[in-house]
């Protein structure tokens, strides 16, 4: 069984690369473009993915994109989170900050 938040971060990837690829058809770059904007809008799993997509692993263009989840989070849906996800996103926001310049290897 597949785990739901790597297979989202996955297509997440896809669609960002569909997104930001000068190939694409401007269909499918839309497509994709709703796509994320629902994710970031609708999906349970924004953090986890944020978080992910936001890793020194990833390309440049996913990092951008896991940090605008995460940003997205702290905007819109901040006050209606429950204390412990506020501490659990602050300290892995906390932790990215402080291993930038290096890939942990792990996710928070």
């Amino acid at each position: 069984m597949t785990d739901p938040v790597a297979a989202m971060c996955e297509q997440l990837v896809k669609a960002v690369t569909v997104m930001m690829d000068a190939e694409s058809n401007q269909r499918y770059r839309l497509e994709a473009l709703k796509f994320c904007e629902e994710f970031k809008e609708k999906c349970p799993f924004c953090v986890p993915c944020g978080l992910q997509l936001a890793d020194k692993s990833q390309a440049a263009v996913v990092r951008h994109f896991g940090l605008q989840i995460l940003e997205h989070v702290i905007k819109f849906q901040w006050n209606s989170m429950p204390q412990q996800d506020k501490v659990h996103l602050k300290n892995c926001t906390m932790e990215l900050l402080t291993k930038s310049g290096r890939s942990t290897g792990r996710t928070c």
